[in-house]
């Protein structure tokens, strides 16, 4: 298989800031406009979201009851949708309710796509 370069060129402009354009990025992504994002961490994985910063914006608030809330501004929701999931009932989206609700609906569908029901989790 043989690769060839593109005959393109890629020429940054002079007065280009790479950290200022990727300032309210998350994990890179951009996006049109700035969201004010807050998460709720369990005690138990508190312990290790105190451990790195996440976000160039972020503010930790400690709980009483040894939760978190992680405070951060940021321009791409779905890229912190696809962070937050993964730390599942420990984490919780309390703002903006975009996101809240984009979390919602894919918790909606993981359930439907294991074959379970909103009933057997009503309690």
């Amino acid at each position: 298989m043989d690769i060839e370069p593109l005959a393109a060129d890629f020429l940054r402009p002079d007065d280009f800031d790479g950290d200022a354009f990727l300032k309210s990025a998350f994990a890179m992504h951009k996006g049109e406009r700035r969201y004010r994002v807050v998460i709720w961490f369990s005690a138990y994985q508190a312990r290790w979201i105190r451990e790195r910063q996440w976000h160039r914006s972020q503010q930790l608030e400690e709980q009483p009851d040894g939760t978190l809330l992680l405070r951060l501004e940021t321009e791409n929701l779905d890229a912190v949708r696809r962070w937050v999931l993964k730390y599942g009932a420990e984490a919780e989206v309390l703002e903006p309710k975009d996101l809240r609700d984009a979390v919602i609906q894919e918790i909606q569908k993981m359930i439907t796509q294991y074959g379970l029901s909103q009933e057997k989790f009503e309690t």
